[in-house]
């Protein structure tokens, strides 16, 4: 019997009676593959060789299809993007009827707002023509074993590692919520945590995590490093729903926000509200290392938290730890609620000297080469050169802003002083480049600050 595009997913779970369903979802690759078509750059960091491709080649006659043409204008018009893009994934039934799981327009339907009720349904009009002139089902089918493959590893880690106990225990009991890990093979680096109410009544909480791993044949793998992505994208299905319920929080957030909205943004957080839910969520991972591995890893995962330029993260971090120790008054985070809303109103005065202080810290590049901006770089050049003005730990973090945009790098290499890094690279001549360093916390002093997140971009010349 040939199972159904949805059911070969979704075989080996019974009626969600273990902990966590972990497999691929065709609905999540169809929207993402959607956003990846229509030029999205967080749906083009796509990092399986042979499945980007075969993304790119079986898709290629269809970039003017209806259905991408929609999904630009909505990106164009209400920045439908993100976890926008991944939140209509999961309102939606199956890739074979596109039929609301609750209608868009109901009270209880937690479609993300940037989504209006009327381009939400525009758009799958024109996608249900796309999947059946597309074939995308025979897709979906050509690809089951790597589908298969990937779930089974992650699901193999998660199962081993991860503690789903936790979130109840942390922040208050969700009965009879499902927990849904999805690996997203088009989302690289890109995570998600979205959530609704189902048909049947039940909360559905998503991970949906981006495959940015590979093993030595280039096939999807994970390892412990993703356990904190895990954490985060859940905590968001406890978080935000408290935030939503403190409107006054988002005055104070505003506030808080304003001095690092340029960091912020590059993250994709565009306002207070944001920028609270994601210090909660972030702290409360931390809170979830520090509580399985130990103070080390619980301080580490603050200065990497402080480094995105979350600085209030480690005031955040042990005002929750207040709240841990005394349960008897405070049984859930929603009864601690008041005295997060006293903190950020207590910081919003304050923000502007804490970033101050914590920039004239950070460690600073001395020198970059090819110098940052040249217009005229050699193609032939082979060493990108990054000088700083004092010694670092040794790791880095580069990330590209669109996929076309990325040089081949090599391995970094720094000197015996730790304060220059160099790593081979390759160019091609006429061609613009542009990435983000220390995007997510990398290069850090010995002290634990991390550099400012800078933009590089260069362009080659042509072959004389």
């Amino acid at each position: 019997m040939r199972l159904s595009t949805l059911a070969f997913f979704l075989a080996g779970f019974p009626a969600f009676a273990q902990p966590a369903r972990i497999a691929s979802d065709p609905r999540i690759e169809l929207l993402s593959i959607m956003f990846h078509l229509a030029g999205n750059s967080e749906y083009n960091q796509c990092r399986v060789p042979a499945y980007c491709e075969d993304v790119d080649r079986y898709f290629a006659s269809f970039k003017n299809d209806d259905a991408i043409r929609i999904a630009r204008e909505v990106t164009e018009k209400n920045s439908v993007s993100y976890d926008a893009v991944m939140s209509l994934a999961i309102n939606i039934n199956n890739v074979e009827t596109l039929a609301e799981r609750l209608p868009f327009d109901s009270p209880e339907s937690r479609l993300d707002k940037r989504w209006t009720v009327v381009d939400a349904r525009r758009f799958l009009a024109a996608l249900r023509q796309f999947v059946v002139h597309s074939k995308f089902r025979e897709f979906i089918e050509t690809h089951r074993d790597l589908y298969e493959l990937t779930g089974a590893r992650l699901r193999t880690l998660v199962e081993s590692k991860s503690d789903l106990t936790w979130f109840d225990k942390f922040f208050g009991a969700k009965p009879g919520a499902r927990f849904i890990v999805v690996p997203a093979l088009v989302n690289g680096g890109a995570n998600y945590g979205p959530s609704l109410r189902a048909e049947d009544g039940r909360e559905e909480m998503f991970a949906i995590l981006g495959v940015w791993q590979l093993d030595a044949e280039k096939q999807p793998s994970f390892d412990s490093r993703i356990l904190s992505d895990l954490v985060h994208e859940f905590a968001h299905s406890y978080v935000n729903p408290l935030v939503n319920r403190f409107a006054e929080l988002d005055k104070a957030g505003d506030t808080v926000f304003r001095p690092v909205s340029a960091q912020m943004k590059r993250q994709a957080y565009g306002d207070g509200h944001t920028l609270v839910c994601e210090s909660q969520v972030r702290t409360a991972t931390a809170r979830y290392l520090l509580a399985h591995d130990g103070i080390a890893a619980g301080r580490q995962g603050v200065s990497g938290e402080e480094g995105r330029s979350f600085l209030w993260i480690g005031e955040l971090f042990d005002l929750f730890g207040t709240y841990e120790a005394d349960r008897e008054h405070f049984a859930t985070l929603d009864a601690f609620m008041p005295k997060i809303v006293a903190y950020f109103e207590e910081l919003a005065p304050r923000i502007g000297a804490m970033v101050e202080a914590y920039d004239a810290k950070r460690p600073k590049v001395v020198s970059i080469s090819p110098a940052n901006g040249a217009q005229e770089v050699d193609p032939a050049v082979s060493k990108f050169v990054v000088k700083f003005d004092r010694r670092l730990t040794g790791g880095y973090s580069l990330c590209f802003t669109a996929r076309d945009l990325y040089p081949k790098f090599g391995k970094p290499a720094f000197d015996e002083t730790h304060t220059t890094m160099s790593m081979d690279v390759q160019f091609e001549p006429n061609r613009d480049y542009e990435f983000r360093m220390n995007c997510s916390p990398g290069f850090v002093s010995e002290d634990g600050i991390a550099m400012k997140e800078i933009v590089v971009k260069w362009h080659t010349r042509s072959p004389q």
